[in-house]
């Protein structure tokens, strides 16, 4: 146990199995305690070690062999199916980040084990707290109405149980709080949302100290919520806190937070319009693309994109009747920023897809070359990238100046060869869409 807690998976894995092996032949109490609590173990340095299907697959066998026991050693049976419950859940993370259909049916295995386990450790505030911020994190990914609001009770009741059970300065409320506050963002009730990620944040400086990595987050945290509330003051104080204390314990989250201080300024300024309901939101002219968070790369010639779409670039549009793709990546060469947009054209070999894009009304960007070079004889913002069927290409590369606003248009034609000697084929659908970052705010 104390290789998993240092992250040596592999060596807790051979020191758990030594100790199963060294009670094979013994049927005491002590040996079967020994036997359950190593094929947990195993199972959780395998869910640590991001082995989902093993680590479901070994707590299920410890399950197994605890249900056996279950009158004689409820503790242990509840223990092992609480197990099972977290290497479910995170079975079910990994599948939907996959975008497999197993999911849902995880994340409901999940909740179902860990209700049981609740009902059996009934009173035991300090228990019942735990096992509760599981079953919130769970219903928070299921992430429907029904199940968020549950996961509200859930998680609030959590908070209660822990003031009870460890006093109101306890540690664990923190990360409690800081949960409960994503949910009830979730539902859209903000003012619960900031109240619990006030309280998690001042928790955290109180006990982890000012300069703690994790106030930089809870800060930035409690920032984006009093955006979203249109409290700009206060959020641009908390996300100048996050900003000073990620950069002071060198936090790769500081580059995350100086961009949440950028459009929140943008914001406050009038150069961004961000609209939160109550009316209709105002029309853009062209799309306006959030910032995403950018990768750093030694120079904008290494940003290559592969035949087929890993997950680095954002979808930005859909163009020629679904059949090519625009997606876009943004990257940092030592501090200039650049966003990099790319065509795939998912038809047949013989098809060519052609995309004009036009950035006017763009603020604080160049149309650059592999080499950083302003592009030549560009009087305006425009870019054109002809790919053949199965292939992607370029369309452009852009660096972003520290204040920028970018906005496109998209003009595509799609030509597909028609069999017997048919005739070239009619254009495409033109396309407009909204990108994607890691806010949601614009």
């Amino acid at each position: 146990e104390v290789e998993v807690l240092g992250g040596a998976y592999d060596l807790a894995e051979t020191l758990y199995v030594q100790a199963e092996e060294a009670v094979k032949d013994s049927t005491s109490v002590v040996s079967d305690w020994v036997r359950n609590t190593a094929r947990g173990g195993r199972a959780k340095a395998a869910r640590l070690a991001g082995d989902f299907e093993r680590a479901y697959n070994l707590a299920s066998e410890a399950l197994a062999e605890a249900e056996k026991r279950r009158k004689a050693a409820p503790a242990e049976y509840f223990a092992a199916l609480n197990t099972v419950a977290a290497a479910a859940g995170a079975l079910a993370d990994h599948d939907a980040k996959e975008k497999k259909s197993t999911a849902k049916k995880r994340y409901a295995t999940a909740a179902e084990y860990l209700r049981e386990v609740l009902a059996y450790y009934g009173d035991d505030d300090d228990k019942v707290s735990a096992v509760s911020c599981n079953l919130a994190a769970v219903l928070e990914s299921i992430g429907d109405d029904k199940a968020l609001r549950e996961a509200k009770t859930v998680v609030e009741d959590a908070v209660a149980r822990r003031i009870r059970a460890s006093g109101a300065e306890a540690i664990e409320l923190a990360a409690l709080r800081n949960n409960a506050a994503t949910i009830c963002h979730k539902l859209g009730e903000l003012d619960d949302a900031i109240g619990h990620m006030t309280a998690a944040l001042g928790l955290t400086e109180k006990i982890q100290g000012e300069h703690h990595p994790a106030v930089a987050r809870r800060a930035g945290n409690l920032g984006l919520l009093l955006q979203s509330k249109g409290d700009l003051e206060k959020a641009e104080a908390s996300f100048v806190k996050a900003l000073a204390v990620a950069e002071q314990t060198k936090d790769p989250y500081a580059a995350q937070a100086r961009e949440n201080l950028d459009l929140l300024r943008r914001e406050k300024s009038g150069a961004v319009s961000v609209h939160r309901g109550g009316g209709t939101a105002p029309k853009q002219k062209g799309t306006v693309l959030e910032r995403g968070t950018a990768a750093d790369v030694s120079s904008l010639a290494d940003v290559v994109f592969p035949p087929k779409p890993d997950g680095a670039a954002t979808e930005v549009a859909k163009l020629a009747k679904g059949k090519a793709a625009l997606v876009k990546r943004e990257v940092a060469v030592e501090g200039t920023r650049y966003a990099v947009f790319a065509l795939y054209n998912n038809d047949r070999p013989e098809s060519t897809v052609e995309i004009t894009m036009k950035f006017a009304g763009s603020e604080g960007v160049t149309i650059v070359d592999e080499q950083d070079q302003p592009a030549k004889k560009k009087k305006k913002l425009e870019a054109t990238a002809s790919v053949e069927g199965g292939a992607v290409g370029i369309v452009a590369r852009l660096r972003l100046e520290p204040a920028n606003s970018l906005k496109f248009k998209i003009a595509c034609s799609h030509k597909a060869l028609q069999m017997a000697g048919g005739p070239m084929g009619g254009r495409g659908g033109g396309g407009r869409g909204r990108g994607r970052g890691g806010r949601g705010l614009r």
